[in-house]
């Protein structure tokens, strides 16, 4: 499955390529023409002067021939059939046999969060999470050297992402670990 990110054997081979600044000048004018920015600006600030801010960031892009997109572009979200898993598994050591990591990453999609009650519960259960997954999954259980629950959040999707790197258990036992985990929350 491809969604426009590299695999790791891409990015040496391209390392591996000499570099030259002509080179890398093309390439950051070719990325910087086609920046999406969104801006935030919050605090003691008039509406005017934060437009103003944004005007601003857009006329640095300019020169690389950014322009304003002509209309709010709203990204693409796929919802997930509830209560089933869907699992997207990249197996690395397929290009390197001697790669003994693995890490599992769950996420537990709210959705789109349009509802403050909702987003600040889903807030607290993330604080709460975090340092409860720590203590079960790597210190009680020691399913990898990186373990954390946090608030995941892209685009306007929103929810809980558990995350376990290691050593120890193939990816679909941590699974099965970090759902126990879950219930028992």
């Amino acid at each position: 499955v491809n969604f426009g990110y590299w695999h790791f054997s891409q990015y040496i081979e391209v390392l591996q390529r000499p570099a030259s600044l002509a080179a890398l000048a093309s390439a950051v004018r070719t990325a910087l023409c086609r920046v999406e920015v969104e801006l935030l600006v919050h605090g003691n600030v008039a509406a005017e002067q934060a437009s103003a801010m944004a005007g601003d960031l857009m006329a640095g892009f300019e020169p690389f021939g950014a322009e304003a997109l002509s209309e709010d572009v709203r990204r693409q979200m796929v919802k997930l059939p509830e209560r089933t898993p869907t699992i997207l598994e990249v197996n690395l050591a397929s290009e390197n046999p001697e790669q003994k990591n693995s890490c599992t990453k769950n996420l537990y999609q709210v959705g789109p969060v349009v509802d403050l009650k909702l987003e600040a519960c889903l807030l607290f259960v993330c604080h709460v999470a975090g340092p409860s997954a720590f203590q079960q999954l790597r210190t009680e259980e020691q399913l990898g050297y990186i373990v954390e629950a946090r608030h995941w959040m892209e685009n306007d999707a929103t929810g809980l992402s558990v995350e376990v790197q290691g050593t120890r258990l193939p990816p679909r036992e941590v699974d099965c670990r970090i759902e126990v985990w879950l219930a028992a929350l």
